[in-house]
């Protein structure tokens, strides 16, 4: 996650090439899924022709893919198995419908307490698509969010 956040705020600010660089690796590494994050401002950047970040975040994907490869060769499987792949918001939709278990645990209150954190994300990504906010900033907020 800070990796991500240290992406965005480089790609906001109009950070140097190398630190972008560097900030897109270290999200494709912290987190599979971070790769979208990757792939939105790679799109942006070929969209607005922002061609110095370009090779850097070619790179970042290659050392995905590279990543990828040699989990594969690791585990002898790929990590994107059919049983950890779900619809966006499916997780969401299970939680809301199994929110407190069978009977109620412990663990309930903090189940409702994250979704009501993820359900304000929803909320803000929302208002972002009404307030016609930037491409890539409501973009990266449906990534989060899903």
């Amino acid at each position: 996650m800070f990796a991500a956040a240290g992406l965005v705020t480089c790609w906001l600010l109009n950070g140097s090439p190398a630190a972008l660089a560097g900030w897109a690796a270290a999200t494709v590494l912290s987190r599979e899924q971070n790769l979208a994050i990757v792939m939105v401002l790679l799109l942006e950047s070929l969209l607005t022709r922002r061609r110095q970040y370009i090779p850097g975040l070619i790179a970042a994907c290659g050392i995905s893919l590279i990543w990828t490869c040699y989990l594969r060769q690791w585990y002898g499987e790929w990590p994107f198995v059919a049983g950890n792949l779900n619809p966006p918001f499916d997780a969401i939709r299970y939680r809301l419908t199994h929110m407190l278990g069978g009977r109620g645990t412990d663990s309930s209150p903090v189940h409702v307490l994250g979704m009501a954190v993820l359900m304000l994300q929803l909320g803000f990504t929302l208002f972002m698509l009404v307030k016609r906010s930037s491409r890539v900033e409501t973009l990266i907020a449906l990534i989060g969010a899903g």
